[in-house]
């Protein structure tokens, strides 16, 4: 047990740091949990494809990372939100929830309507990036379709992140755990025209996943309706009109993290691209790899979020030294988790590969980069927990500066010259990718403990 202030007036009491760990687990399961079956639809898309076409298998990776970057910009835009409206139950301020939430809805429709015209633009650019030409025309179709599933997908992140602010995250897992066999039955309908249906392979993975988004913000705003949790704080029950003063102060915390994001993603992106003009072989490989690694970043981000709440909820309760010590138990908690996963990268790497495709001269090279990503998945959790806390105390600027550094004039410059100029190929990506995630994880915890410091 350790004392400390949890009290604006000097009220002394003693937590556990067990129960503090207890608490952030039952937070951040949920979450976690919900983005691994998020991800798990990526995962099932890609399985299926694995088995249909080895071009639009290849294509799949490509064009799901352009309609991340649609994903990120709303989701990052909006992130701020569960600091905010955690700081406000921490203060007990019910109004001031109902407020935020409302008005990051306006946000939420104005910022998912934008991003819709936007995505297919970015596909157009695809030719000019040196990208295959097998690859190109499959991963437009995938953009114009699941681009429509962008307000809808907003909107459904506005609500999730109330939901999390006010720390019930158990609508948006449920809600997931009823999308995932939809997707996949649609998956099996429409890729592969079963049933009487329409072959449509990459397209019909599209379609599916657009329906299934729609629903599930159908779904969680009537939960947010009719559930008794969210009565005490009325806010989906009654109308208000937009106000500027509050969505700027969305804005000014959350867009900062949507840069952070864009750029971390968009890191990877052009992996993915460089990957692409290497050859369709190494596109495959890497999409593999990337796509596992994906995986298993869902638990360090969803330790992420829980941390954020976490903060911000004990600086609304005007202790700092409480939420300092809430930051690094989700720091540790996700360097915890991911020295675990990469024990097992290193151990079944080969059989992770053969779980996506059966085709051998695919699984030799994806399970040579499964090794490398067993590399960086220390520095991936840290810095995504770490950046975590750090939005806990409303501290977005400068870890967007770091991400900007740390991937883009480092780690993709080096990626980019291992790969092409000394011929390094796919494991000079890698190198790049590992050099970009360790600065930035360097960076983001000494930002963490200077700011604690100085609190």
């Amino acid at each position: 047990f350790i004392s400390a202030t949890l009290h604006p007036h000097g009220i002394h009491v003693k937590y556990s740091l067990v129960s503090e760990a207890r608490g952030l687990i039952k937070l951040a399961a949920p979450i976690a949990f919900t983005t691994l079956i998020q991800e798990a639809m990526g995962f099932i898309d890609i399985i299926m494809l694995g088995r249909y076409d080895a071009t639009q298998f290849a294509a799949s990776g490509l064009g799901t990372s352009i309609w991340l970057l649609g994903l990120l910009a709303v989701t990052g835009a909006l992130m701020g939100t569960s600091a905010l409206i955690a700081n406000r139950v921490g203060a007990e301020e019910p109004q001031g929830v109902r407020n935020l939430y409302r008005q990051s809805l306006w946000l939420a429709l104005t910022l998912g309507t934008i991003v819709m015209f936007v995505l297919p633009g970015l596909a157009e650019l695809l030719p000019l990036a040196g990208v295959q030409a097998d690859l190109v025309p499959h991963v437009r179709d995938y953009i114009r379709i699941t681009a429509l599933s962008m307000p809808a997908l907003a909107l459904y992140m506005s609500m999730r992140f109330f939901s999390e602010g006010i720390e019930w995250p158990m609508p948006m897992m449920l809600i997931a755990l009823l999308m995932l066999p939809l997707n996949t039955i649609g998956n099996y309908f429409l890729i592969f025209g079963n049933a009487g249906f329409p072959e449509l392979g990459l397209k019909g993975a599209a379609i599916s996943t657009t329906i299934g988004v729609n629903l599930s913000a159908i779904i969680f705003w009537l939960v947010l309706r009719y559930a008794r949790r969210y009565r005490a704080y009325q806010a989906p029950t009654a109308f208000a009109w937009p106000d500027i003063r509050i969505i700027g102060r969305i804005l000014l915390l959350s867009l900062p993290i949507a840069g952070s994001m864009l750029l971390e993603h968009g890191f990877f992106l052009a992996t993915y691209v460089l990957a692409g003009k290497l050859s369709v072989l190494t596109a495959a490989a890497h999409n593999i790899a990337l796509n596992y690694a994906s995986l298993m970043f869902v638990i360090p981000l969803g330790i992420a979020s829980a941390t954020t709440v976490k903060v911000g909820n004990a600086l609304g309760r005007g202790s700092p030294a409480y939420a300092r010590l809430r930051g690094w138990t989700g720091i540790s908690a996700a360097a915890f988790f991911m020295l675990c996963s990469a024990c097992v990268i290193f151990v079944f790497n080969t059989q992770i590969a053969r779980v996506y495709t059966s085709d051998p001269t695919i699984v030799e090279p994806a399970a040579a980069l499964l090794l490398m990503a067993a590399l960086f998945q220390l520095s991936d959790g840290l810095q995504v927990s770490t950046a975590g806390a750090l939005r806990g105390f409303q501290d977005t600027a400068v870890p967007m500066l770091i991400n900007l550094f740390a991937y883009w004039l480092l780690g993709l410059p080096l990626a980019a010259y291992l790969a092409f100029t000394i011929g390094l190929d796919a494991r000079g990506l890698w190198a790049g990718l590992i050099c970009g995630l360790t600065v930035a994880a360097v960076l983001m915890l000494r930002r963490f403990y200077r700011l604690g410091k100085e609190t």
